[in-house]
């Protein structure tokens, strides 16, 4: 049997337990009419999330697209998207080439009309997919070179590779988005999952890790410049 690699879960619940098993998606399928990175980026498969809070309204995105001329992801219209293993610079022909990178790309989008709020991209992982173990990343972050959102926050998107994401692995990739208050709490979440390749039943082959938090190790990768290097 196919061997299953699974990112891990970090689950909106008390002391944001561990597993490897993918997220339950989160948000509502559609149109998501303010991602507007670079040209020619779909934006009509998003999980968005909409919370209001002490007056003001967060906005929450997740959504995976090829990358370039890559196949077209399918997607169940909540929240699964299906992609292709393998590795190209996306562009045949492309002069000068473009980066190498995975067939599929993954999107974000974070925004508020006002307050304080800080973001957190969850990308919890079992060390055969990846490199380098991640637990999250700062999605505001300048090394993402985001584009701004529509009132305060940023968008952008990016490829498993610039995270040392081994693009040839089949599996499920999992994401979640969770934004906070000034106080820490989590107030709400976008989560997607994305099925690489063929993936036995996940529900007779996931395990529970039983593994704390992981903390974000250092890390190195190149800023994705929007389009350009998609």
């Amino acid at each position: 049997m196919k061997k299953l690699f699974v990112l891990t879960s970090i689950l909106l619940a008390s002391g944001f337990a561990v597993f490897a098993t993918e997220v339950t998606p989160a948000g509502t399928f559609g149109t998501l009419s303010d991602f507007t990175v670079g040209s020619g980026n779909p934006n009509d498969a998003f999980m968005t999330t909409t919370i209001l809070n002490n007056g003001n309204t967060i906005t929450l995105g997740l959504q995976a697209q090829q990358r370039y001329s890559n196949p077209v992801l399918g997607n169940n219209g909540a929240g699964i998207y299906y992609a292709t293993p393998g590795a190209n610079n996306g562009l045949d022909g492309a002069s000068p080439a473009h980066s190498t990178g995975a067939t599929w790309n993954f999107d974000f989008y974070f925004d508020t009309t006002g307050g304080s709020y800080t973001y957190k991209l969850y990308l919890g992982t079992d060390a055969s997919v990846w490199t380098s173990t991640y637990g999250y990343v700062d999605p505001a972050s300048s090394l993402w070179g985001n584009s701004p959102s529509t009132h305060n926050g940023g968008q952008n998107s990016e490829n498993i590779v610039t995270l040392g994401g081994n693009p040839n692995l089949e599996g499920i990739y999992s994401f979640e988005l969770v934004a906070y208050a000034a106080n820490g709490s989590a107030i709400g979440h976008s989560a997607i999952n994305v099925v690489v390749g063929t993936v036995p039943d996940v529900a007779s082959t996931a395990m529970l890790l039983g593994l704390g938090f992981i903390g974000l190790a250092a890390f190195g990768f190149r800023k994705n410049r929007l389009q350009a290097v998609k």
